[in-house]
């Protein structure tokens, strides 16, 4: 067996793992399949957009968070105020960076970097069949489209074909190029005098100047296993550790997943998680969460979070300093008891092959549809992470040149030192405790993964607030009223992403 690949889009995973069996790495694999899955999932993800790159390299044992994220441009505007969509909400992209850079570190040497990149441009040229999840993301799009992105707002029925030609272009102007024309040639002038000629926040040199960036691992354990997160500007997959840690000090395998009991233990370690954690969130790669990440991921910060849910202490989550914090979580429900995987922005990408190396990849564009903007004649959607800033100086979350954003809580488990799951997901805030959940449900409760993702959800980062998926137990609902909780059904909260070794 070559390898294994999972991600949402069946196109990505057919050519993920056509590269396997020619002989690829993973890392060839997840090259290939990033790239068809902007083409194939173009309002979700794309090479307008940002990644967050969890790897082990088996070869050589290396474990690593690369951390390809979008990143603020330093063409700030006065008196601009529109950062939700448009121009103004656009920062620099990673992500053909990010495949670049894995490329040339991680890469088989056996594929090369125009063939991992063929099969996306021939799928964008000639087309493809729409499948159910990109006709049913016509009904959610909410933002204003440019111009050249209009092609979008026509609907496109099951079963119709999609052919995305600008972008077929611009992927075999990459395809010659590695990262250079994006980032320094001539995509990189259309991009920026686009950006000129509209109030962007990005210029030329900003652009030349994007670097992706390694990450050390946080290393921590829950139960005998060693878990692997990172941070970055735009997310945190520390915080699910930090989360576990707690988790780790209750007998949750004794207890029923439907026992009230059982779902308040978890309300209030996802509570004490977001309690750390959201103060940090927007501010690598400067200097406050880094700081903070060996005293929230250690053993006395979980002994003292057990000890308070044990006592029956509530943490206190305040969100209202932090805007642009608030902004992600906002996202997240804005469609209130409807919300939908077809809302979200951004996928994720699960590889590991016969050589002991594991990726899991988050990217994407922001919301659905990312800014609304594409350049004329580049034919992908640009982000819109700069909307999930605070553009009030004077919080930690506040703009400034080279902060990160994007989103995604890549994770990898070992056993015994070798890799046993690569896990991640979308959906905002809800990502991490539904990530969480399924880490679980497997290590605890023993469920096979395919039903550990299934299972019925909650999430919990407001006070009193706890959103329920549908599926639990009416007796259950009742008993999280009974203990104080407000009760918010979702349909859908988070879309999660694995694979076990």
């Amino acid at each position: 067996m070559s390898g294994l690949v999972n991600a949402p889009e069946p196109l990505a995973i057919k050519v993920g793992q056509e590269v396997l069996d020619k002989g690829g790495n993973a890392f060839d694999a997840a090259v290939a399949a990033v790239f068809v899955q902007g083409v194939a999932n173009p309002m979700q993800c794309g090479i307008g957009g940002t990644g967050l790159f969890q790897l082990h390299h088996g070869p050589t044992q290396e474990t690593l968070l690369l951390d390809c994220s979008c990143t603020m441009g330093s063409a700030r505007l006065p008196g601009v105020d529109n950062h939700q969509y448009g121009y103004q909400s656009i920062m620099i992209p990673g992500v053909v960076k990010g495949l670049w850079d894995v490329f040339r570190r991680f890469g088989s040497g056996k594929i090369s970097w125009a063939e991992l990149i063929e099969p996306a441009e021939v799928l964008a040229s000639t087309g493809f069949v729409v499948e159910k999840y990109l006709a049913s993301q016509w009904a959610h799009i909410t933002c204003p489209l440019s111009e050249d992105a209009s092609s979008f707002s026509r609907p496109r029925r099951l079963g119709e074909r999609l052919i995305q030609e600008d972008y077929g272009s611009s992927l075999r102007r990459v395809a010659r190029s590695g990262a250079d024309d994006f980032y320094s040639g001539t995509m990189s002038n259309d991009i920026s005098l686009d950006m000129e000629e509209n109030g962007g926040i990005l210029v030329w040199d900003d652009l030349q100047q994007y670097t992706t960036a390694d990450v050390a691992p946080i290393h921590g354990s829950y139960r005998g296993f060693e878990v692997c997160a990172g941070v970055s500007g735009s997310f945190n997959s520390a915080q699910v550790l930090a989360m576990l840690q707690i988790l780790e000090g209750f007998d949750l395998r004794s207890m029923d997943v439907n026992d009230p009991e059982y779902m308040d233990i978890l309300v209030q370690a996802m509570r004490a998680g977001f309690t750390d954690y959201l103060p940090l969130r927007g501010d690598p790669p400067f200097t406050v969460a880094l700081h903070m990440l060996a005293k929230l991921t250690s053993p006395d910060r979980s002994q003292f979070w057990q000890e308070r849910i044990t006592s029956g202490l509530r943490a206190k989550v305040d969100s209202t300093n932090y805007q642009g914090s608030s902004q992600v979580s906002s996202q997240g429900s804005s469609q209130g008891s409807k919300a939908s995987v077809a809302g979200f922005g951004a996928t994720h990408l699960c590889v590991a092959d016969n050589k002991g190396s594991v990726v899991s990849w988050t990217h994407g564009i922001g919301g659905l549809c990312g800014s609304g903007v594409i350049t004329p004649g580049l034919g992908f959607l640009y982000n819109n992470y700069a909307s999930r800033f605070n553009w009030t100086p004077g919080h930690w979350d506040s703009v400034a040149r080279g902060k990160r954003g994007g989103e995604g809580v890549p994770l990898l488990l070992f056993e015994n030192g070798k890799p046993y799951m690569a896990i991640g997901g979308v959906g905002g805030e809800r990502a991490i405790t539904a990530v969480l959940q399924v880490i679980v449900n497997v290590v605890d409760h023993k469920m096979p993964l395919a039903e550990a993702i299934a299972a019925p959800r909650l999430h919990m980062e407001r006070n009193g607030e706890v959103c329920l998926e549908p599926g639990l137990p009416e007796a259950s609902v009742e008993g999280l009223q009974s203990l104080g909780y407000c009760v918010n059904n979702i349909d859908r909260m988070s879309d999660v992403i694995a694979i076990m070794i």
